[in-house]
């Protein structure tokens, strides 16, 4: 599985700018990502890029998919 949190933007001195913020990602079956959410939050002198996704990992077996774990994976990148 791979997730990528994408946020176009520059970073200068004392402030920095998020222009766009999304997700690229793949999963392999029975592997699951869902529920993408971005955002983008003021910070002293520039801003933060935000991300969040839900990810579910199984494998597969002659009883059909059998889920290890889960959770929510959260990324941030800051611009300052």
């Amino acid at each position: 599985m791979n997730v990528t949190l994408h946020a176009p933007g520059y970073s200068e001195a004392r402030s920095g700018s998020v222009r766009n913020v999304y997700f690229t990602e793949w999963a392999w079956w029975p592997n699951t990502i869902s529920n993408h959410a971005t955002w983008v939050s003021r910070i002293p002198f520039g801003q933060r890029a935000n991300g969040s996704v839900l990810i579910g990992v199984g494998i597969n077996s002659p009883w059909g998919a059998v889920t290890l774990f889960g959770g929510k994976d959260i990324c941030q990148l800051i611009f300052n």
